[in-house]
C-alpha cells in the first residue's frame, strides 16, 4: 500500500503552505479536526472547519492509523520491554494512541546496554520514556 511507505511527505505542510496558515499574521499553525470550529482571528468560531488544513490533518491521523494497524497485524516484534526510549527520528514521527513511529533507526536501553537498531518500527508506549513492544513497520 502506498500509504505504507516512509519516504512519502505527509499532505499536511503543504495543506499549511497552500491555506496560508503558516506562520503569517497568526505566527502560529492554526487547524481544527473535523466537527471542531474554525480559529478566527477577528472573533469567535464561526463554523466547522472544512478546508484543505483540516482535510490533511484527518488523512494524516488516518494514515497514521493504518500504519500502526498494518504493523500490529504484521506483528513482527523485534522488542519486548521495558526498554527506555532514548532517541528516534523526530523528522516524521507519528504519536497516536499510545504508539509512536519511528522511520530508519530507534534507541533505546535494556538495562545497562544501549542499542541503535535500523529500520522502521511501530513503538507501544508504557509512558512516555518505557517502551512496552517494539514492532518492525
Amino acid at each position: 500500500n502506498e500509504h505504507l511507505l516512509p519516504q512519502q511527505k505527509p499532505p499536511l505542510l503543504p495543506a499549511l503552505l497552500e491555506a496560508g496558515q503558516w506562520g503569517g499574521q497568526w505566527g502560529t499553525v492554526l487547524f481544527g479536526l473535523p466537527g471542531q470550529k474554525e480559529p478566527s482571528p477577528t472573533g469567535p468560531p464561526t463554523g466547522p472547519v472544512t478546508g484543505p488544513v483540516t482535510q490533511a490533518t484527518a488523512a494524516f491521523l488516518a494514515e497514521s492509523e493504518a500504519i500502526i494497524q498494518a504493523a500490529l497485524e504484521k506483528n513482527e516484534i523485534v522488542l519486548e520491554g521495558p526498554a527506555e526510549l532514548l532517541a528516534l527520528n523526530i523528522y516524521d514521527a507519528r504519536c497516536l494512541k499510545g504508539y509512536l513511529t519511528s522511520t530508519y533507526f530507534i534507541m533505546v536501553r535494556e538495562g545497562e546496554e544501549e542499542k541503535m537498531l535500523p529500520g522502521n518500527f511501530i513503538l507501544k508506549m508504557r509512558d512516555e520514556k518505557t517502551i512496552e513492544t517494539v514492532y518492525r513497520w
